[in-house]
């Protein structure tokens, strides 16, 4: 068995219907608890993972030109997974063409490193710093 066998990402339209299903609460019922809960019985997604993929399918409507890059088999779930933390739809495409000339490990420290540098550009930064601790 190869590991192509045993990995596989979950594609472009499961992460846009989680992220649907989400919006329009699809998922409540009896017992069920989140959204996660309900992927974790009926798709066998983790909690987390579910969350998180439904919160990146609802940013895909507004960032089309990555939205067609998944869906074209372009991006995979650690790419996009990424790319969504800091994209916005005017960056949108600078954010897929890094993505699609680096590795996923380049990306995250790429990545990264934005995030941190738009955190010190942040007037509130201490204040949301001591919030996010719960200082």
């Amino acid at each position: 068995m190869s590991w192509r066998a045993t990995f596989t990402p979950p594609p472009a339209e499961l992460v846009r219907l989680l992220g649907r299903l989400d919006a329009i609460d699809g998922w409540q019922g009896v017992g069920i608890r989140s959204l996660g809960h309900w992927a974790s019985i009926y798709l066998g997604i983790d909690l987390r993972t579910a969350s998180l993929q439904a919160k990146v399918g609802r940013q895909l409507d507004e960032l089309p030109a990555i939205a067609a890059a998944v869906a074209a088999g372009e991006l995979g779930w650690s790419k996009l997974r990424l790319v969504a933390q800091v994209a916005e739809p005017t960056s949108q495409t600078k954010w897929l063409d890094l993505a699609r000339e680096m590795s996923v490990g380049q990306l995250a420290r790429v990545v990264g490193v934005y995030r941190r540098a738009a955190e010190t550009d942040d007037a509130d930064r201490h204040d949301n710093h001591r919030e996010r601790r719960g200082i």
